[in-house]
């Protein structure tokens, strides 16, 4: 494996797509991904810091963002889902991890998402 420098916000929104993809089908691999990615969050920049966040309503959200994004993709799968609800669901997600960079490491979120 490499390690790369990632914004926290994108990292945590990793984690959080992690716990929807337990949540629908609890793998074994995806499962020990998690744990290692947690530990490795936990390592960098503190057990605290890692629960404060994984804990805030911001998390809460961005789990729930990441829900609906999956189960919009499901429905695109088939062939039921809308195109515009999908965009919708994803810009949602971005807010919430722009929201998790800005209150927990007082940073702006470097990815940006186009609005057309």
């Amino acid at each position: 494996m490499i390690k790369i420098s990632l914004e926290e916000a994108y990292v945590f929104d990793m984690l959080a797509i992690m716990d929807v993809k337990i949540q629908k089908m609890p793998v074994e691999n995806t499962i020990h991904l998690r744990e290692k990615l947690f530990s490795e969050l936990c390592e960098q920049i503190g057990h605290e810091v890692v629960l404060d966040v994984t804990s805030s309503e911001e998390y809460a959200l961005l789990i729930d963002a990441n829900l609906k994004t999956f189960s919009l993709v499901d429905k695109a799968r088939n062939g039921d889902g809308l195109a515009k609800e999908t965009d919708n669901a994803n810009m949602l997600r971005h807010k919430y991890k722009k929201e998790i960079q800005k209150k927990f490491f007082n940073s702006i979120l470097m990815e940006e998402k186009q609005k057309t």
